[in-house]
């Protein structure tokens, strides 16, 4: 015949009545099997948006000197480079807000 346990909560974690303290577990997955971590995505964005200014000055600089008459061309490189920073400050943006909210937090 089983016999029911009874539960109670303490400050170690779920004991059953007359039992051992019961911890729970914690996945820990290995940062290297799920890909970049969230500061290394956060510098390779970055240096993305830098790459597309870059390229989008260098396309209006090129345009200005007679180099090209591709304004098309020049458009979009300014349109992706405005585009990819508005989305980096939105990103910042959120970041904040959770950092603000994290540290209004009580513990």
């Amino acid at each position: 015949m089983d016999s029911l346990l009874e539960w109670k909560t303490g400050p170690l974690g779920v004991t059953p009545t007359g039992g051992a303290p019961v911890q729970p577990r914690i996945h820990r997955p290995d940062p290297e099997e799920d890909g970049p971590s969230f500061p290394e995505m956060l510098r390779q964005g970055l240096e993305e948006v830098n790459r597309l200014h870059g390229d989008s000055a260098k396309q209006v600089e090129d345009l200005v000197t007679g180099q090209t008459d591709d304004y098309h061309q020049v458009m979009i490189a300014v349109e992706e480079a405005g585009i990819a920073f508005d989305l980096t400050m939105q990103v910042r943006n959120q970041i904040l807000r959770a950092y603000d909210e994290v540290m209004r937090m009580q513990i």
